[in-house]
């Protein structure tokens, strides 16, 4: 009988959501794997249209402790939590008590943490939790793991997995003219303004991609009379077939532990504008030489960055392919570590 895993996170959390999904693809192979959003444990689950009402109620049920954990009880201690936050801490109390100590795959650098302020006092209650025995795995990428090691002994290295099959048949969509996107959520830390400004600048003529409405960021953007459009939710295979017709991509954010929007670019093929901080990007001569912003909060910079690879497409071509075999390698050293990390963790 195959063993279990269960992988634990918050559908307020699509980036850590998207760690899981990865590592559930990576993985199908060698255990059960199964996928749980933590709001399934709320023991009311009313289906609530208004988004406001619901996270209310939500937290209500939080401050009184009414999450139901019996359908975790089966998986032992074969748990993964993925980012933190009030209900988690319920959830682990509450495993706990009945002898289960699950594990944590942590995706929120200390910079993120500062400017979301709340996660700030996330950071503090892991700390003890691990000094407590309370959690037992901290679980940490490669820029995470650099950054922690040095500070605590819970610190274990288990990279981010890229599940390549995802993207066997991605057919891009028909689009004409230049294309360049900037998908993202809004959370602090994305850079969204500099990055519109920065296309703006840039005198590209062509069209900005953008998956989110925003009252204030909307009216700046109708201000500086950028040419963007504006796409609703869509399915994750016409979404890939959207970003695999982009000439370039944006992700020249301020805070990122991994950044799986530059990792899907780059197995697209899409040449995608960074930060240092994306070691995607920046573990390439190359790439970091034409995709990485030195300053992330000079419009001028990338724009000059955007005019220079959409001007040429030669280089284009290049960065291209060359972006394609990176995330390749990375994906197959990833992948292989965390396999047999998780062989050797199931119980």
């Amino acid at each position: 009988m195959r063993k279990k895993l269960l992988l634990l996170c918050s559908e307020g959390f699509p980036g850590s959501f998207k760690v899981i999904t990865n590592l559930k693809g990576v993985l199908d192979g060698i255990a059960d794997i199964h996928i749980l959003p933590i709001e399934q444990l709320f023991s009311l689950k009313p289906s609530i249209p208004n988004i406001r009402i619901k996270r209310r109620l939500q937290k209500i049920q939080t401050e009184l402790r009414w999450m139901d954990i019996k359908m975790l009880e089966r998986y032992a201690n074969n748990i993964l939590f993925t980012a933190w936050g009030p209900p988690y801490d319920v959830v682990l109390s509450k495993l706990n008590r009945i002898g289960v100590t699950p594990s944590l795959i942590m995706c929120s650098t200390p910079g993120q943490s500062e400017l979301s302020r709340h996660e700030l006092k996330d950071y503090h209650n892991l700390f003890n939790y691990f000094r407590q025995g309370k959690l037992k795995y901290w679980l940490l990428n490669k820029r995470l793991y650099d950054s922690l090691a040095g500070v605590t002994d819970h610190a274990i290295y288990f990279p981010h997995t890229i599940n390549l099959g995802q993207f066997a048949n991605v057919a891009p969509t028909e689009l004409s003219g230049i294309n360049v996107d900037l998908f993202c959520t809004t959370r602090l830390g994305k850079n969204i303004l500099n990055q519109v400004l920065a296309f703006r600048v840039s005198g590209v003529n062509g069209t900005l991609h953008l998956n989110f409405k925003n009252d204030q960021l909307g009216s700046i953007i109708s201000d500086i009379g950028a040419n963007v459009l504006y796409h609703r939710w869509i399915p994750e295979a016409e979404y890939y077939n959207l970003v695999a017709a982009m000439d370039l991509s944006l992700q020249a954010t301020f805070t990122e532990s991994f950044n799986y929007a530059v990792a899907e670019r780059m197995c697209l093929g899409i040449p995608v504008i960074t930060s240092y901080d994306i070691y995607l990007t920046a573990c390439d001569t190359f790439l970091a030489k034409y995709l990485c912003v030195q300053a992330l909060d000079t419009p001028s910079e990338i724009g000059r960055m955007i005019k220079k690879i959409i001007g040429d497409a030669k280089l284009r071509a290049s960065l291209a392919e060359r972006c394609h075999a990176v995330i390749r390698r990375i994906a197959e050293k990833n992948n292989k570590e965390a396999v047999d990390f998780i062989a050797g963790f199931l119980e």
